[in-house]
């Protein structure tokens, strides 16, 4: 009986992330026998308890910045910028006998602002480069000191606090600190994979112990073989985009007791 079961097919677990891996367990749980064996219960039962501390985890990890949030904070930059330009411009359309340091703005705005604020209308990770490289440049000499003698040290401070919160509505000052997020999941969701793969040992011991219906074994550890498939061909570029592979958003809802 046991010669129709490959043992092989299960040795390894599919690897995927925390969304796909908390879908496998999920299946995992559907595809279960109700009469299933008691060690056969007890691995599912604990891949369940590790994905749940998965799910908890990734559930509370700080969400990725969504669209509407980028885009204000893009729109917050470009008033910051503009101000800034339009205050040194107005200085520098200023004759010099009308003021002491308006050839001193005019001098400042051709440096900081060669091209206007064309800038503003690139994309938003370029458009964010070139704000970095222009607020070292304001940092690095006497710009900085010489628009607060003119008054206009509001201006640089909203600049400099509307381009950390961009930076870190893209992603790009905060990018270590997601890495962090990423790292204190790895150890969950390698618990996950490997009480599965207890679990599919388990079922596979059974059968080569003949203790257990060949077929029953492949439709419990089904969703397995389907993830390899979804996997090979989300390789090769035809997997669809909502597989349980994906990335998704995780179910807020605990996965379903095992019976």
């Amino acid at each position: 009986m046991a010669s129709s079961f490959d043992a092989s097919a299960y040795d390894t677990i599919p690897q995927t992330g925390a969304a796909g891996s908390l879908a496998l367990v999920r299946s995992l749980i559907s595809a279960a026998q109700p009469d299933a064996s008691p060690a056969a219960k007890k691995a599912l039962k604990r891949a369940r308890a590790k994905a749940e501390t998965l799910r908890t985890l990734f559930s509370a990890a700080a969400p990725q910045k969504v669209a509407s949030v980028t885009r204000v904070a893009d729109t917050n930059m470009d008033r910051a910028w503009s101000a800034l330009e339009q205050y040194l411009g107005a200085f520098a359309d200023l004759d010099d006998d009308f003021h002491p340091h308006a050839r001193e703005a005019r001098e400042l705005h051709a440096v900081l602002f060669p091209n206007g604020t064309a800038f503003l209308k690139l994309p938003y990770a370029e458009q964010w480069a070139e704000g970095d490289a222009l607020l070292s440049r304001l940092e690095a000499g006497d710009s900085e000191r010489a628009i607060a003698k003119l008054g206009g040290k509001s201006f640089v401070d909203q600049v400099k606090t509307r381009h950390a919160e961009y930076g870190e509505a893209l992603g790009v000052t905060k990018a270590k600190a997601a890495a962090a997020d990423t790292a204190s999941l790895a150890e969950p969701l390698r618990e996950v994979q490997l009480a599965v793969a207890v679990y599919a040992r388990v079922l596979s011991a059974a059968v080569q112990n003949e203790e257990l219906d060949p077929n029953v074994a492949v439709q419990a550890l089904a969703p397995i073989a389907a993830l390899r498939v979804r996997l090979k061909e989300r390789k090769k570029g035809g997997a669809p985009a909502e597989d349980g592979a994906s990335p998704d958003p995780v179910s807020p809802e605990p996965l379903p007791p095992v019976t």
